[in-house]
């Protein structure tokens, strides 16, 4: 999703603590092995890197577990889509 996107969102409080986020993750599988699995998270915090980039603490609900995913890796914000935002908030740019 763009960042310019869930900036907006953010500054305008359409993502509040406990949001629900799509996103893809990267986690730990067996024997260590890196495991990418698309998840539901709970919007926690964010911050944005000193290049531009955002970037959204979120918590699994199903294992309490914290992760932190890039504006690239998120693909619904509250059961919405990328597409589905720019029709309701025209004016994100």
């Amino acid at each position: 999703m763009k960042t310019s996107i869930l900036k907006f969102m953010i500054e305008k409080e359409y993502i509040k603590t406990n949001s629900m986020i799509h996103a893809t993750i990267q986690s730990s599988g067996i024997g260590g092995m890196p495991v990418i699995l698309n998840k539901d998270i709970l919007y926690e915090d964010c911050a944005q890197s000193a290049k531009g980039g955002l970037y959204i603490k979120g918590c699994d609900p199903e294992n309490l577990r914290e992760y932190i995913v890039g504006a690239s890796k998120i693909h619904q914000v509250n059961g919405m889509d990328e597409a589905t935002i720019e029709r309701l908030f025209p004016e994100i740019q």
